[in-house]
């Protein structure tokens, strides 16, 4: 199996500015900068139930302060529910897909790719 080079997380999450109940879709790296905190740049795509996460590469942060850590991305959908395959695409040329069962309280995995360079996680404190 391949390194894993990218985190998916998928959890139930309370909007902090709002209050409303969502599903947080996020996607780092697992590598650490040690200068900038980069923005993962992704293009998300969701096409009935099959979500995609086209990531295209990473862009400096507009604050230029100092700060460690990995590349991320993150996505928050309200009307996230049931049986969904999310794909994590690699400049269109790998692919890794996941199925996952959304409800309000807990996401379930139901499949992962074989090979893959990604690795999946529900819970926030995991990603």
């Amino acid at each position: 199996m391949l390194p894993a080079e990218y985190i998916l997380l998928v959890t139930p999450y309370v909007n902090q500015r709002t209050g409303e109940k969502v599903t947080l879709i996020g996607l780092r790296t697992v590598t650490e900068f040690t200068n900038f905190r980069y923005d993962l740049v992704v293009q998300p795509t969701l096409d009935g139930r099959t979500l995609t996460l086209l990531i295209q590469g990473l862009s400096a942060p507009e604050l230029t302060l100092p700060a460690m850590g990995p590349a991320e991305f993150r996505l928050e959908r309200k009307d996230f529910a049931g049986k969904y395959d999310i794909v994590v695409s690699k400049h269109n040329k790998m692919f890794d897909s996941y199925t996952v069962r959304v409800t309000s309280a807990e996401v379930k995995v139901e499949k992962v790719p074989g090979e893959r360079f990604s690795e999946i996680v529900t819970h926030i404190e995991d990603w």
